[in-house]
């Protein structure tokens, strides 16, 4: 699959979500809230199945070029999505309330299902799991405390009484924490988070793929046929964008969300904007995926 930049540029040209233009910050700022929610989960679960595919493809030239088979280890998406997942629902959540709390806008209910209990233990059981990964690449303990305690603080009741403002800044510190933790899951730069991981796993898909050409070359069992259906078969696949090209847009979806909440406080449109538009990149990449 490729993620062409030019339609990436016509789709948020052409307003790839499907929502209805709002004007007001605390609507574009819910709305973008949920759109994110949903992409965000679609690449995730797209790459964990391109994680695993590709898991199995070391393996498996490993094995058939008489490598030394690659110990197994914990796929790192499936837990990051486990994270990410229930992190969304909260924020989706606390951004209704944001939504209800502006006089010029109507509530939407049917966002307000999570059950913030059951969704934070799920979160917080996901976390325990990141535990498992191997190298450093990961967040930190404290940057794990602080987020889970920013989604604890989220999932909170709105207080009776605050006004839209206040509301925001109360709860700026908790945005800043659980965008802290899932940027760093996600990689705040190629070298951390799920970018490194993947990253490290594609390069090593790439160098598997040529090692199995190399040894198909020099089979002189294998006729010219097969090795050049061998040949376009992997050089197709080694066409594929890597697992960057979406993650590095998920990442600044997470780096313009604490900013654009912020801006709801001071009802600030232009602020939002950006966030708006980050998350309308990442819903053009989804158009992409196979089968979406």
């Amino acid at each position: 699959m490729r993620w062409s930049l030019s339609f990436l540029l016509l789709a948020v040209v052409a307003g790839c979500a499907t929502r209805p233009t709002a004007t007001d910050p605390a609507a574009r700022f819910t709305l973008a809230t949920e759109d994110a929610d949903e992409s965000s989960g679609r690449i995730l679960q797209h790459l964990a199945q391109r994680e695993d595919n590709a898991a199995e493809e070391i393996v498996a030239v490993s094995y058939a070029t008489g490598r030394r088979l690659p110990r197994p280890g914990v796929e790192a998406t499936p837990l990051v999505l486990g994270v990410l997942g229930p992190a969304f629902d909260i924020l989706t959540l606390h951004a209704n309330r944001i939504a209800r709390a502006s006089a010029r806008i109507a509530p939407a209910p049917a966002s307000l299902s999570t059950d913030p209990t059951a969704t934070l233990a799920t979160a917080q059981s996901a976390l325990r799991g990141l535990a498992e990964l191997r190298g450093r690449n990961w967040p930190s303990q404290s940057v794990r405390d602080r987020g889970l305690e920013g989604l604890r603080a989220l999932a909170a009741p709105r207080p009776e009484g605050l006004s839209l403002a206040d509301f925001v800044a109360q709860r700026q510190p908790a945005v800043d924490a659980v965008g802290a933790l899932l940027l760093a899951l996600v990689g705040d730069a190629p070298s951390t988070g799920l970018r490194a991981t993947l990253s490290a796993q594609h390069a090593e898909v790439q160098r598997s793929a040529a090692a199995l050409m190399t040894a198909a070359r020099g089979d002189r069992a294998i006729g010219v046929g097969q090795r050049y259906v061998m040949f376009r078969s992997i050089s197709q696949a080694m066409r594929q964008d890597p697992p960057e090209v979406a993650l590095l847009q998920l990442a600044e979806v997470l780096r313009a969300m604490p900013a654009a909440h912020a801006a709801v406080g001071r009802d600030d449109t232009d602020g939002v904007d950006v966030y708006v538009t980050a998350v309308a990149q990442l819903g053009a990449i989804v158009e992409q995926i196979p089968g979406e």
